[in-house]
Order: structure tokens, then C-alpha cells, then sequence
């Protein structure tokens, strides 16, 4: 008898058993931990979500089914709850061909501000955001669904959740993507804030005006600032401006004329704050830059802090 025979076959039996188990998870749509959950169509790919690791925040994975798909998604959370505490939800998108975990430290959202931080996975790393993007678009995947559920779940799911203060941000193809939700889904959220992003989803109409902030950086090159610059053509499809994109939120959002800029640093905001139902609609220009996150400078507020100041004012009374 071949001493190691039966070693052999215990561990053969101890991987069919983990199969099992992470197939079950994946079936019901679980929560999995210690692990990677290979998720639908990208079950070659083990890095679906990303290494978490922000000082003081913890992140749990999560799975659940939309369709014929498991889609995955990370809700993180600061270290050390404090009973009784309520917090704001921010959903917090993705470019294309980044990780969820990648988003979280590339935003710089995660950090002064306590908050419930839900960062979804999407299709092969991209969205399906109308006039693009990439394996989403092509495979017709509903992120309007997908992005939904994960919504729900997390409010269901999460005990200090505040449901009134859900936010939800997005940078190049996943400020896109926020365009397209918020359009679709206008009451989903107190307010949206898309960095580096123009959008590619006709909206004719919205039922409920939204808060929008819109952030961009007149170096980023893939994108048209005025309508007088040169077309630019994304996949086939040619590109509004961000102009074009801010006119026609304005008319969504019924909002009349603009507030005088604001200069600090290299930022120059407009403010338009006679929209429907009191929101306001908001566009944050950097000088300079490229096609990233804006950081600012000694003088120049970042992205983040420009984003958490916009939520924070569009915020219910808590």
C-alpha cells in the first residue's frame, strides 16, 4: 500500500469540500471572506475586487446574483463603531480597468469622513453606461439593476446605514455610469458627484431633479470642455462636451442662472442654485491637471473635499 495514498485522498477530499462550499456561497449570494469569489463570466480573473487596505477602514465582500451574472462588491467601513451612530452611505464607481479596491485609495473619499463606503465591482471593469463602455456595453449588462440591488442589500444588511443620506460618485467610466443612474434612478440618492466624466446616456427627462455636482480638469485630455473644442470620439460614438453635459442637467434639473464664480486656488466653481425643489446643480473646474482624481494643492481643495462639502449640504436634517 502506497503510504501516501491515503494523505493524497484526504486532500482531495478536503478541496471538493471548499468547492462545494464556495459554490454555495456564490449560489445564494453570501458574503465571502478569506478569499476571492470568482464572480460569472470573469471567473478567470482573481482580482475581481481588488487588496483592500486603507488605514482605519475594514471591508468585507460581498456576492450577489443579478440575472444570469454574480456580481461582486466591497462595502467598507470605518474602524470602531460608535453605538447609536448613523452613517452615510456613499456608492462609489470605478474607471475603467480599476479595481474597487484600487477606487477606494485612488478617491482619497475614504478618510476624515465616517461613512459606509460601497464599492461595486463592475463588468470585466467596466460599465455599461449608454454610448459606451468596453465588455459592458457589448454584453448588454444591466448596471442599472446591479447597482440598484446593491443599494437595497446594503441599507437591508447594514445596521448603521442612514437610508436618507445615500450618496453616490463615480470617476470617468463610473461618473458616466453615475449620469445614467441618476437619471434613471433620480430619487435613489440625496446627490451625485461624477469626476472626469461627460454623459453618454440620452435622458430625456428625470422624475425628481438631483443634486449633481460635476468635477472636471480642463488638462484631461480625453475630454471636450467646450463645444467649440475638436470632437472627440470614444469607441465610435462622438463625445459631448462638459458643457453640453452641465446644459442639460440645468435643463433636467430646472435650474435659472448661475451663481458668480467661485476662485480658490486653481478651482473655479459655478453654482446654479435656483433648480427644481431647491437642489442644486454644481461645476467644479480645475486648471490643469489630466485625466485623474483632482487632488488640488496648498491653495486648491481636492476632489474629495469638494465632494463631501456638496453631499454634506444636500444632506436631510439628521
Amino acid at each position: 500500500m502506497n503510504p501516501l495514498a491515503h494523505p493524497l485522498r484526504r486532500g482531495r477530499r478536503l478541496r471538493m469540500a471548499f468547492a462545494v462550499v464556495v459554490a454555495a456561497a456564490l449560489a445564494l449570494g453570501a458574503v465571502v471572506t478569506g478569499g476571492w469569489a470568482k464572480v460569472g463570466a470573469e471567473a478567470s480573473d482573481d482580482a475581481v475586487l481588488g487588496v483592500f487596505g486603507v488605514p482605519g477602514w475594514t471591508a468585507s465582500q460581498h456576492v450577489i446574483r443579478v440575472g444570469s451574472l454574480q456580481r461582486a462588491y466591497l462595502v467598507a467601513e470605518p474602524v470602531g463603531r460608535v453605538p447609536g451612530e448613523r452613517l452615510p452611505v456613499v456608492v462609489l464607481l470605478h474607471g475603467r480597468n480599476m479595481t474597487p479596491a484600487r477606487m477606494a485609495t485612488a478617491s482619497g473619499l475614504l478618510g476624515g469622513e465616517r461613512a459606509v463606503v460601497v464599492l461595486p465591482a463592475g463588468y470585466h471593469r467596466s460599465w455599461n453606461a449608454g454610448q459606451c463602455c468596453a465588455a459592458a456595453r457589448a454584453a448588454h449588462v444591466d448596471d442599472v439593476a446591479f447597482l440598484t440591488r446593491v443599494v437595497s442589500r446594503v441599507l437591508a444588511d447594514t445596521p448603521d446605514a442612514d437610508g436618507r443620506r445615500v450618496f453616490l460618485a463615480g470617476l470617468s467610466n463610473g461618473g458616466r455610469m453615475a449620469y445614467r443612474l441618476a437619471c434613471r434612478r433620480p430619487t435613489l440618492f440625496a446627490a451625485v458627484a461624477a469626476v472626469e466624466a461627460v454623459s453618454v446616456d440620452a435622458c430625456p427627462e428625470v422624475a425628481a431633479p438631483v443634486p449633481l455636482l460635476v468635477v472636471t480638469s480642463t488638462g484631461d485630455p480625453i475630454l471636450r470642455q467646450t463645444d467649440a473644442a475638436p470632437r472627440q470620439v470614444t469607441e465610435g460614438f462622438a463625445q459631448p462636451s462638459v458643457d453640453a453635459t452641465v446644459a442639460s442637467w440645468r435643463s433636467l434639473d430646472g435650474c435659472g442662472p448661475a451663481a458668480p464664480d467661485e476662485r480658490r486656488g486653481n478651482l473655479v466653481a459655478r453654482r446654479w442654485v435656483a433648480c427644481g425643489n431647491g437642489v442644486t446643480l454644481e461645476l467644479d473646474r480645475y486648471l490643469g491637471g489630466s485625466h485623474a482624481w483632482p487632488r488640488g494643492g496648498p491653495l486648491t481643495p481636492s476632489a474629495q473635499d469638494r465632494i463631501w462639502s456638496f453631499f454634506r449640504a444636500a444632506s436631510p436634517a439628521v
